[in-house]
């Protein structure tokens, strides 16, 4: 039997796949889930939405009114909550351009920039930086 499989070229001489064979057994893998998921979505998912919940919400108007006033201010006092990465907290004034070293870790003539204030500045103090970073670095 050893000896049959050896004829084919099916497994490499430590008795693994061949990679060719491999890489055509994942593919029809692929294509098979591949296949499955499009006939779900397709069939399955379209009918939940058009059908089903098109179906609750007709039958139930009222409940489906209320549920959507309640959610909406649910929203609204979640979206104040939650803090936002663009707004007027996140400008930096012009002392805070530069980082101080701190710590014993850092050197003493060490100097740092946050990303938020490099991403900040103009094309001018970018290049400011770069060139006082690189001057420390000679």
């Amino acid at each position: 039997m050893i000896a049959a499989q050896d004829a084919w070229g099916m497994f490499d001489e430590e008795g693994s796949l061949d990679p060719l064979l491999k890489f055509l057994l994942y593919a029809v893998i692929a294509l098979a889930v591949g296949k499955m998921l499009w006939k779900w979505l397709t069939e399955d998912v379209g009918q939940w939405i058009t059908v089903d919940l098109w179906g609750l919400i007709a039958d139930h108007p009222w409940w489906t009114g209320l549920i959507v006033v309640g959610g909406l201010p649910a929203l609204l006092l979640l979206g104040r909550i939650l803090p936002f990465p663009v707004g007027a907290d996140t400008c930096i004034d012009v002392d805070d351009a530069f980082v101080a070293p701190s710590g014993d870790a850092i050197e003493a003539d060490a100097l740092t920039f946050k990303m938020k204030q490099l991403s900040s500045m103009s094309a001018t103090g970018f290049e400011q930086a770069g060139a006082e970073l690189l001057a420390l670095r000679a």
